[in-house]
């Protein structure tokens, strides 16, 4: 599956256009929203950027490097086809997978984590279990059905 991050790519020189390692969205969720109303036809690079509200070098120099279904006719000219293009962006975001009792998502890890003394809080009209992350010990929050 192809995550909804991706790394940069290398510029020409060699470089990269950020740090190393680092990850950037590829593309931001009103865009991707934006996408599900496009028609069934070919769009240029810049009837897309327009379509979707982003910049068309994000086009050029993000989407098409990560996989982004696109055509060349003989003259060298890009062609996306709306559809295709709306059914690719559904692939990238990541499916969320059901935490099991007694897991909540540690922030700092940035991850599903065992609660470690674990206790019942109302926050408001909230009931959450609270507790530690038993991997880097931050504070986790789940929100949990009253008794």
């Amino acid at each position: 599956m192809i995550s909804v991050y991706a790394n940069i790519p290398q510029k020409r020189d060699g470089s990269l256009g950020m740090a190393a390692g680092a990850r950037h969205k590829l593309m931001s969720r009103e865009a991707k929203l934006r996408a599900n109303g496009l028609l069934d036809m070919l769009y240029k690079p810049s009837e897309i950027a327009r379509e979707l509200g982003i910049e068309k070098r994000h086009i050029y120099g993000r989407l098409i490097p990560s996989g982004m279904p696109h055509n060349k006719d003989r003259n060298g000219s890009i062609w996306i086809h709306g559809p295709e293009l709306a059914a690719w962006l559904r692939t990238l975001t990541k499916k969320r997978v059901p935490l099991a009792d007694g897991e909540a998502y540690c922030m700092r890890c940035r991850k599903p984590s065992r609660i470690v003394d674990s206790k019942r809080v109302r926050h408001g009209a909230l009931m959450l279990l609270r507790g530690k992350c038993n991997k880097c010990g931050a504070t986790v929050n789940r929100g949990v059905k009253a008794r």
